[in-house]
């Protein structure tokens, strides 16, 4: 009598056992998938090492140099022009930065580590290495390029953490990243800056180079795969 009484209590037990141990299994992978979303590099996230040999330090400061003169003698030729900004040119210069502009990062984040450009048809990516719950993950955001009224548009999209959508940025924290600068105010010869995160940064058209002082406007620009590219005309002196 005692082993039949006893066979019904079990029964329930191994139920909620089943249970537990399934949920438990669920949850687990889910905490998986999750975290190996959140940890996982992006493919396009190619960060570069700085070069060490000195003659290597050179090339890159070459192609600097040569990438500010090309834009200087086509102003000075009066003619409109193409200008083409290659992203592993940029890579390369962001991963020399500290001997080029010492004080470059000055304004980040200190706990973004291996900044890294990519250029994909009407979108700018830009990543670098963070903290997530003290194990690196990285951080990126997806910008959208267009030209429209006469202004550069960049228009903040996605934000991602590996592979997964990042929260929405707060919105105290979309207002105070509002930027209104005239002509000139930025920098010397800036073009205009305005708007926020949620509308947009607008750049003005036209804007200054410091080197020769010629006054030029920018009539278009194009994000290709590994490319940006932008439609100039030099305006009189």
């Amino acid at each position: 009598m005692s082993g039949t009484a006893s066979q019904p209590k079990q029964q329930p037990r191994r139920r909620w056992l089943r249970v537990v141990l399934i949920s438990f299994g669920v949850t687990t992978f889910i905490v998986l998938i999750v975290a190996y979303l959140a940890l996982r590099t992006p493919t396009w996230y190619e960060p570069q090492p700085p070069p060490v040999a000195e003659a290597e330090k050179q090339d890159v400061r070459n192609l600097l140099t040569d990438a500010e003169q090309a834009f200087t003698h086509s102003l000075i030729e009066g003619k409109p022009f193409t200008y083409r900004i290659y992203d592993e040119y940029l890579n390369q210069w962001i991963a020399m930065r500290h001997e080029i502009y010492p004080r470059v990062d000055d304004r980040l984040p200190v706990e973004l580590k291996d900044p890294f450009i990519r250029f994909l048809p009407g979108k700018i990516h830009l990543g670098a290495r963070g903290q997530v719950a003290g194990i690196g993950a990285v951080v990126s955001v997806e910008i959208s390029v267009a030209f429209e009224n006469d202004e550069i548009v960049l228009q903040l999209g996605d934000i991602s953490c590996g592979s997964l959508p990042a929260p929405a940025i707060p919105k105290t924290w979309r207002e105070q990243a509002r930027v209104d600068y005239t002509f000139g105010e930025a920098w010397r010869g800036s073009p205009a800056l305005r708007g926020d995160l949620d509308t947009g940064l607008r750049i003005g058209a036209e804007g200054r180079w410091q080197n020769g002082g010629t006054r030029y406007r920018v009539t278009d620009i194009r994000v290709l795969d590994g490319v940006l590219e932008l439609d100039v005309t030099p305006l009189p002196r």
